[in-house]
């Protein structure tokens, strides 16, 4: 393939790599474009076939190896997807009115399994989520978006294969 992009990356298991050549688009091992260069931003293929792009309105959604939307454009953000769920951010605008992030998780049929109520969220790992509530507490939801540990912790990391996370609490 020659050297005629702005921006290249790795292969995904389907064949297809993101470029950049006057818009994000994705091309097969010969370079060709499966799917044209029309998103500001897009993201590698996950392993449930879909991939995160940006549409020229700014929102994102999720496509699949056609280029066909999955799930149209309506988040302000989003990531891709892990363990089946991905996080979606919305700006909206707090009582000071000032903008402000709150995120939520989706499934991979686009279906809202938590709303956004989150002022972080991570990815999930083992079935569970850290989340921070709007008191800056943090705790773990499950993947029905119910509260595995209710917000309590300063600190929280993900958990370990092995069961056990990381967390602090108000005492250190």
């Amino acid at each position: 393939i020659p050297p005629v992009y702005s921006l290249g990356r790795e292969f995904a298991d389907n064949g297809l790599a993101e470029v950049f050549q006057d818009g994000h688009g994705y091309i097969d091992e010969t370079g060709t474009f499966i799917i044209e260069p029309k998103f500001l931003a897009a993201g590698d293929f996950t392993e449930n076939g879909l991939a995160r792009v940006q549409d020229k309105n700014r929102l994102f959604g999720y496509i699949d190896e056609t280029g066909n939307y999955v799930i149209p454009p309506k988040f302000d953000d989003a990531e891709d997807f892990c363990e089946g769920m991905a996080i979606v951010t919305y700006i909206s605008q707090n009582s000071a009115g000032e903008e402000e992030e709150i995120n939520g998780y989706i499934n991979e049929q686009g279906e809202q399994v938590t709303g956004p109520m989150f002022m972080d969220a991570h990815d999930f790992c083992n079935g569970l989520a850290v989340v921070e509530d709007k008191n800056g507490l943090y705790g773990y939801v499950d993947k029905q978006g119910n509260y595995a540990a209710e917000p309590q912790f300063i600190k929280a990391d993900k958990f370990a294969k092995n069961g056990l996370a990381a967390v602090k609490d108000q005492n250190g």
